[in-house]
């Protein structure tokens, strides 16, 4: 399955209006590198490269169960449940879907 890179610029906003932070170019470019980890079908570190998008932005979570009528945020909740079940071909859709 190949997992396209985000276009979206609605996650980035989602990601940096939670933290003021981090830039807007490094959570970018921690969102590819999952992107590159799931194409390659390397579980162990895409879930790496989530831990790192949430220490970095830790108000990420929040911001997204907090707002269940956003198809953005649901999609980064349902990627992070299926990263952290260890399901790659799920995790690679929801990424998709982003």
């Amino acid at each position: 399955m190949s997992v396209s890179g985000i276009s979206s610029s609605s996650l980035f906003d989602l990601l940096e209006s939670t933290s003021a932070q981090n830039p807007k170019q490094q959570v970018q470019q921690e969102i590819q590198q999952l992107g590159k980890d799931l194409s390659a079908g390397n579980l162990s570190a895409a879930q790496a490269d989530f831990a790192t998008l949430q220490k970095n932005d830790p108000q990420a979570s929040t911001a997204t169960s907090s707002t269940s009528n956003n198809p953005i945020a649901q999609a980064f909740q349902q990627l992070a449940t299926d990263l952290q079940s260890g399901n790659l071909s799920a995790a690679q859709q929801a990424y998709s879907t982003l």
